[in-house]
């Protein structure tokens, strides 16, 4: 979901930032990095980087999982990315889900995040499986420049644990910002999550905080975040 933006070690490129931490990966599920998308026959390639399956056993109510794709739009063009992603075990079809549909800017990045996906079965060491496609969207508004900042992953006793941060922007009017961030444990995606920021004002820093209850998605250390925004809900239309 969205655009991604990154910071390391304090140097902006984009909106990520590292965070130092110790001790062991409480987390359940596989990588999946991604293969290639072929988009549709008017849309451009589009680009999986990775995607991972996490089981949280902790959850009551059903087997609930959570599942990240991140993908990649390499080109000039915006698109709208959407399609549908299959969860295997053991080489055999658990589930399918259909993600988005979201917006990706040129040449940027995005996620998508499925919460609380509700499987037949527990699955802690799945796969997920892309069939992706493109459709190029037109931009109605001048691009928009949104960026992230102070992005911190933090323990929390009631919470479980919380990813934080700030977000601003270069428009001339107040909008909704939807935030799509995710944590790793080296290479490996180990949390993240979704939530909505409703009131980001121009050049005016606004906070948010995604509280993420299963300790599954709360692992001791996070070496670093990535932070997403979809464009799709304000300016872009197809």
């Amino acid at each position: 979901m969205g655009t991604v933006l990154k910071v390391t070690l304090g140097v902006i490129l984009g909106g990520l930032v590292l965070i130092v931490g110790c001790s062991v990966l409480l987390s359940a599920g596989t990588d999946d990095v991604g293969r290639e998308g072929p988009g549709d026959s008017s849309g451009p390639r589009i680009k999986v980087e990775q995607s991972r399956l996490i089981y949280e056993p902790d959850q009551t109510g059903g087997p609930f999982h959570e599942g990240f794709v991140v993908v990649r739009n390499p080109s000039d063009d915006p698109i709208q990315v959407e399609g549908q992603v299959s969860v295997k075990a053991g080489g055999q079809l658990v589930k399918s889900y259909e993600p988005g549909p979201t917006v990706i800017l040129p040449r940027s990045r995005g996620v998508l995040v499925e919460q609380a996906l509700n499987l037949p079965k527990p699955v802690a060491h799945g796969r997920l499986e892309t069939k992706l496609v493109s459709t190029p969207v037109n931009e109605a508004d001048p691009p928009r420049r949104v960026k992230f900042s102070s992005l911190r992953y933090r323990r929390d006793e009631i919470a479980g644990c919380v990813l934080t941060g700030t977000v601003t922007h270069n428009l001339d009017k107040r909008i909704e910002v939807e935030v799509d961030a995710i944590g790793y444990r080296g290479r490996r995606i180990v949390t993240g999550g979704v939530t909505y920021v409703d009131k980001v004002f121009p050049g005016s820093p606004a906070t948010f905080q995604i509280d993420i209850p299963s300790p599954a998605l709360c692992p001791t250390r996070v070496d670093r975040i990535e932070a997403f925004w979809d464009p799709g809900s304000d300016g872009l239309s197809g």
